[in-house]
């Protein structure tokens, strides 16, 4: 019997074949996975695969910038970045030309018009258009702060989070206000407000018609119309909307963390309460008035005050339309009009 034919008679099992030399070879599943990461339960089918995982492990950078000498995991990554430096945006929206230097970022842009939101929360109804987005999220759920403070014990489940606290060490306030002399820690403290300088409010609550310069803010006003406040004290039983609302309370129950003024021997709950008290002792009124000469000692009187320049009313009768520049005014005005005279 020649060669070829002795081995062309030989048994075939499941996935082998004959080579071009006759010999017999076993072929790999094209979705089987046979390369295993030692550290962790990461599997892939190609070696090339499994190093740049390890990467991930070890920390390794091997692409370098030649610019500012960041260093990258992946090729592809060092590439997307040397745009930066470039200025080059090849990849354009078709829907408002805005234009992008990575391929994924235009693809996160996208879900700015479709208002697509992939990335659901399988612990509530959260669901956020990127997917850093969602892990930031579950650390909500998990509890988990990854950012430590290196000056103290604080931490944080966001890096930005931390940036803006590590500022409360160094005094460093990078972002100005171009109206006035304010300065600011964090970006997002200057965009809210540079809103009381325009004094808009784009956020408005459908069942008191309140106004806010923040979604954030709308949101947490809200939760002040439940009916049902699911956070109880377990000293007194007194109820709560809000989480950090039964925490503060504890302390009048555990007496850790009050702030007390040593003038007068009083006690606060609230950090920002005992600055505002320890004004009375010493006469400080930091919030001046431009129009006329007023000057205040809390923000929240300053707000109020400046209705009487500006002539906003955000509180309205539900039953009458009235308006009124303060909630103890439209209060008084309900008890008097609406509940003796029904």
């Amino acid at each position: 019997m020649r060669a070829s034919e002795r081995h062309a008679s030989l048994p075939l099992g499941h996935g082998a074949s004959l080579s071009k030399k006759g010999l017999k070879t076993q072929h790999v599943d094209a979705d089987e996975k046979t390369n295993y990461c030692n550290i962790c339960e990461y599997k892939c089918r190609h070696k090339s695969n499994l190093m740049i995982h390890m990467r991930t492990h070890s920390c390794e950078k091997p692409y370098i910038c030649a610019q500012c000498h960041a260093g990258f995991k992946m090729k592809h990554h060092l590439n997307e970045h040397i745009r930066i430096h470039t200025g080059e945006k090849p990849y354009v929206c078709d829907l408002c030309q805005a234009k992008f230097s990575a391929k994924k970022t235009l693809v996160c842009h996208m879900r700015s018009h479709t208002e697509e939101k992939p990335y659901a929360c399988g612990q509530c109804q959260a669901k956020y258009k990127f997917k850093f987005h969602l892990t930031v999220h579950m650390r909500v759920h998990t509890g988990e702060k990854p950012y430590i403070c290196v000056q103290c014990p604080a931490r944080f489940a966001r890096k930005y989070d931390l940036t803006c606290h590590t500022r409360t060490h160094t005094g460093e306030k990078p972002y100005s206000c171009s109206q006035c002399e304010e300065t600011f820690k964090c970006k997002n403290h200057l965009t809210y407000h540079m809103k009381s300088h325009t004094g808009e409010k784009p956020f408005t609550c459908v069942q008191c018609h309140a106004k806010f310069k923040t979604k954030y803010h709308l949101t947490d006003h809200l939760k002040s119309h439940l009916s049902v406040k699911p956070n109880i004290c377990g000293e007194c039983q007194a109820t709560f909307v809000r989480k950090c609302e039964l925490k503060i309370h504890m302390k009048l129950h555990t007496g850790e963390d009050l702030f007390s003024c040593d003038l007068c021997a009083k006690t606060f709950i609230r950090k920002r309460s005992y600055v505002i008290h320890m004004r009375t002792h010493t006469g400080e009124k930091p919030f001046a008035c431009d129009l006329c000469p007023s000057k205040f000692a809390s923000k929240p009187c300053f707000r109020v005050h400046m209705r009487i320049h500006t002539g906003e009313k955000p509180y309205t009768c539900d039953v009458c339309l009235a308006k009124f520049a303060h909630k103890r005014t439209l209060d008084f005005h309900t008890r008097q009009f609406h509940i003796s005279n029904p």
